[in-house]
Formats: structure tokens, sequence, C-alpha cells
């Protein structure tokens, strides 16, 4: 990067070799005033040594013309460093504003560092999150799976209750039956068992008018007592099933 002074180093040492050229140039073809004529300082040189003798003159024409290319090389060599001059100017400005971009890029780059550190710090946040995510998904994972098992057990069970609710079903159904048979047996029983107090009431009451029949009747008595401890026991029976 070339400092603004190095800059104007640079630019000063052109200035100054240019004009020292200049003024180098200037005092080889400075002209003289004599009489309103001008003329300079190598023609003079030159028409003096036509007047010493014309075998030198052949000399100072060549060193003329020496110094004539010499000029334009040096006007070429001017006008060269002039223009670098102005591309270094130039070069000065676009130095400038490439500075002030990338003082501007800097603070970008400054900027985007810092989202690129709030972003990898909520990567690391997100990830560890994702990994609690996982973690719990994986063991809602296993209690599904755990619940499905157990749904299929419970399916098994219920089909199996269902079995053994049918045959209950069956079982109270024979029951009911059962009873209803058990109660018209009971009731015929009982119909049975009234009759016999009827006549047992019939009995002692002809024993007590006929005394004298009252050993046969009570032997019959005795018969029909134990008869209808028979009936009473088969109605027990009958009433318990």
């Amino acid at each position: 990067m070339i400092t603004d002074y190095s800059k104007q180093t640079r630019e000063g040492k052109i200035v100054h070799y240019v004009v020292k050229e200049e003024k180098h140039v200037v005092q080889q073809n400075l002209v003289t005033t004599n009489g309103g004529q001008a003329t300079t300082k190598t023609d003079a040189v030159v028409v003096k040594n036509e007047v010493k003798g014309e075998g030198r003159c052949c000399g100072f024409r060549e060193k003329y013309e020496s110094l004539v290319v010499s000029h334009e090389s040096v006007v070429l060599e001017r006008d060269k460093l002039l223009k670098e001059l102005e591309s270094l100017r130039t070069a000065s400005k676009q130095v400038s504003t490439l500075e002030a971009e990338l003082k501007s890029l800097r603070g970008e780059l400054s900027g985007k560092d810092r989202e690129i550190s709030t972003m990898q710090k909520q990567l690391g946040d997100a990830g560890a999150v994702k990994k609690k995510l996982e973690g719990e998904l994986a063991q809602l994972r296993k209690q599904l799976s755990e619940h499905q098992r157990q749904l299929g057990d419970a399916g098994t069970a219920k089909k199996k209750l269902e079995v053994e609710l049918s045959q209950l079903k069956k079982q109270l159904s024979d029951f009911q039956k059962q009873a209803g048979d058990a109660g018209g047996a009971k009731k015929k029983l009982e119909g049975e068992l009234s009759q016999l107090k009827k006549q047992l009431s019939e009995f002692q009451k002809q024993a007590s008018e006929a005394g004298g029949t009252k050993k046969k009747l009570e032997g019959e008595l005795s018969q029909l007592k134990k008869q209808l401890s028979e009936f009473q026991k088969q109605a027990s029976e009958a009433g318990g099933g």
C-alpha cells in the first residue's frame, strides 16, 4: 500500500527531476537578445567555429544534432514522468477509495464474524435441544411399543374374558332353568304338605271324637308325622336346590 508520505516523496522527486531537466534544456537553448535578434549559445558556438575553420564545423554540427536528440529525449522522458505523475495521483485517489472501501469491508466482516459467532452458539444450543428431543422421542417410541404390546395382551385377555362370560351366561341360564324347575317341585311339595297337614288335623279331630279308636289313630298319626317329616325334608332340599 502506498502511504501519503511515500506518494508525496515520489511525486516530489519526479517534479524535481523534470524541473532540473527543463532547466538544463533551457540553459542549452536559452535565447539571448542582442539588438532585437535572437540566437542560441549553441548557434553562437557554431558561428565561432565557422570563423576559426571549416574543419571543426562537422564536429560541432554532430554535437548540435546530439544535443537536439538529447533534448527530444528529455522532453519525452519529461512527458513520460508527467504521465506517471498523473497516474500516481490517480492511483493515490484510487488507493484512498480502496482504503475507504477496505475499512467498510472490515466493518462488514466484523459484523459478519459476530453474526457467525451468534449463529454458531445458536446452532450449538439447537444441537443440544435436538439431542434432548431425540432422547424424549426414543423414550416415547419405547412407551408406545410397550403400550401396543399391552394392548395386544389386553385384546387376547378380552377375547378370553368374552369366552368365559359367554360360558357364565350359559351356566346362569341353566341355573335359572333349574331354579324354575325346583320352584315348581317346591310348590308341588308345599301343596302336598298342606294336604297332609289338613289330613292330620282331621285325624286329630277324629281321634279326639273317637276315644275307642285312639290307639289306632295314634298309630296312623305317627305314620302321618313320619310322612310329614319326610315331605318337609324333601321340600327343604328342593328349596335349597
